[in-house]
């Protein structure tokens, strides 16, 4: 499973932070975490009451000390950076990063976001269902010829999304971007905190009505975090189990097809075979 983490933090940071959660999961899915590309810079640019939808809360996510700061942290990242100028570069890059992250170490079984990854992965996820729209070659020439480059190894879909505390980026140049033909079909999971003051619950529901056709919803009773308590932990544990058992009946039911645990397919995506572990690998079993 692809982990995407928050913004101002990377993935040492989010690794230890699911220390829980990848304990409950440790013999069902490998949790694989990268860095975004980018050096989160917001939290220098504090925004007031008047700022743009999507600039506070990014800013107060980076600023939150009990969720974010960490006295080793080191690189603090970010999947895009909402204030100073123009974002699209920014995700374009983050975007191809992606692509090459699961080329290259992939396939995964799924993927999981948290706040700022979690919008990011609906964003990568949608451009991938959407990825021979006119209106995508239309909007952005750039962006649609990265999700659309040929390659020796083709981008494998995910088949489920775990989503922690996401957000509607509610930025008009991603509005304009992910105003998508057609919704994300696979099978999606969010999770909102009841006492989440850094990303408000309209906007995670945003998120998941949004980008996805049928997403499953989950409250929490805490705050802007993964929960990973015992009961919880066992509803994660259910819906991946759900999805791989869907994945290995299509695989099974193809004529001459792989069904090999390596082997990724989903309407409208690619197949591919596995790649080599990234460093920054948790558990073991399928990713």
């Amino acid at each position: 499973m692809l982990c995407l983490h928050g913004y101002m933090q990377n993935a040492k940071v989010f690794q230890q932070r699911t220390g829980a959660l990848r304990k409950g999961l440790r013999d069902q899915v490998e949790m694989v975490y990268v860095v975004a590309p980018h050096a989160a810079t917001d939290f220098a640019l504090m925004p007031a009451d008047g700022s743009l939808p999507g600039q506070r809360e990014q800013a107060r996510e980076a600023r939150e000390p009990s969720e974010h700061a960490d006295g080793d942290a080191g690189l603090q990242a970010a999947w895009w950076n909402t204030m100073g100028g123009d974002i699209l570069p920014q995700v374009r890059q983050s975007t191809r990063f992606l692509c090459d992250v699961i080329r290259n170490q992939g396939p995964f079984d799924g993927i999981m976001g948290f706040s700022q990854g979690a919008a990011m992965a609906a964003v990568f996820l949608g451009l991938l269902r959407n990825k021979g729209s006119d209106r995508l070659l239309t909007t952005d020439p750039e962006l649609h010829a990265i999700i659309n480059e040929r390659a020796a190894k083709p981008i494998a879909w995910p088949r489920f999304a775990l989503l922690f505390s996401g957000f509607n980026p509610s930025l008009m140049s991603i509005e304009r971007l992910v105003a998508f033909e057609q919704k994300i079909n696979i099978p999606s999971l969010h999770l909102l905190g009841r006492k989440d003051t850094i990303v408000p619950m309209y906007r995670a529901r945003q998120l998941a009505v949004t980008y996805f056709g049928k997403p499953e919803i989950e409250m929490h009773e805490g705050g802007h975090y993964v929960p990973a308590d015992g009961p919880i932990v066992e509803k994660y544990r259910s819906f991946i189990m759900a999805t791989t058992r869907t994945r290995r009946r299509v695989n099974d039911a193809s004529e001459g097809g792989d069904s090999s645990e390596g082997t990724v397919a989903s309407e409208g995506g690619d197949a591919s075979e596995g790649g080599d572990a990234g460093p920054a690998r948790s558990g073991a079993g399928p990713k």
